[in-house]
């Protein structure tokens, strides 16, 4: 029975993974921004400014920032979804998917190009290229996890159970076998005094297992005061 891929374990194992992935970049942006601008906040305030069309932005943690952060982790939450809706099912022993690291990285490929870049044009402007690759592969790795959180959530045994189902039939058709071989060479036993067939000869009685001792006729016994008929004849 396959299982549909709107279900609840894809979509929150999706969305883990999507998070996780967005904590990932972020560190990775705070790092870049470090290097850049020597302040960890400078980017997410760039990504702030372009969202709400500000000429201005500064390098600080500000109210602003709060922005940046949500709409970067917004986003990669929401890839993570797609992405569990489109990977396949993975299997009970699975931790990690290769494929579900392809589809991150030309994922989060295409969304830079084509959503970032237009409604946040200032990220290509301070990001280098290389340095948006690396964020592009750090988010395959991540969303390559999606497995482990997948087996976490999702109930295993209907997998087990069915990677498990032709060994059990095939050792019930082994135990199966030797019983009716069995039950095709037993004979029957008769009770006792039964007649006994045989394909070879004519039926026999089965000697019975008690045997009667012989009956013994007891002396007649005299009745006292009457003679017998001997000591008349003597007399």
């Amino acid at each position: 029975m396959t299982e549909s891929r709107i279900s609840a374990p894809r979509l929150l194992a999706g969305l883990q993974a999507g998070t996780l992935a967005g904590l990932v970049l972020l560190g990775w942006f705070l790092l870049l921004s470090y290097y850049y601008f020597r302040e960890p906040w400078a980017l997410m305030n760039v990504l702030a400014a372009s969202l709400r069309h500000n000429a201005t932005w500064g390098h600080s943690f500000s109210s602003v920032t709060w922005t940046g952060l949500a709409a970067h982790l917004a986003a990669c939450s929401l890839l993570g979804i797609v992405l569990g809706w489109i990977l396949p099912r993975p299997g009970p022993t699975a931790r990690v998917s290769i494929t579900g690291l392809t589809f991150g990285v030309v994922l989060s490929l295409l969304v830079y190009e084509f959503f970032w870049l237009r409604f946040a044009p200032l990220l290509g402007e301070y990001i280098a290229p290389l340095a948006m690759w690396v964020a592009h592969l750090l988010f395959g790795i991540s969303v390559a996890q999606f497995p482990r959180f997948y087996l976490q959530l999702a109930d295993p045994e209907p997998v087990i159970a069915m990677e498990e189902a032709p060994a059990a039939e095939s050792q019930d058709a082994a135990a199966v076998l030797p019983v009716e071989a069995t039950a095709e060479g037993a004979i029957e036993q008769p009770a006792s005094g039964e007649e006994i067939t045989s394909p070879e000869g004519p039926p026999s009685k089965e000697p019975s297992a008690a045997h009667e001792p012989p009956m013994v006729e007891e002396p007649p016994k005299h009745l006292p005061g009457k003679p017998s008929d001997a000591s008349q004849r003597d007399s």
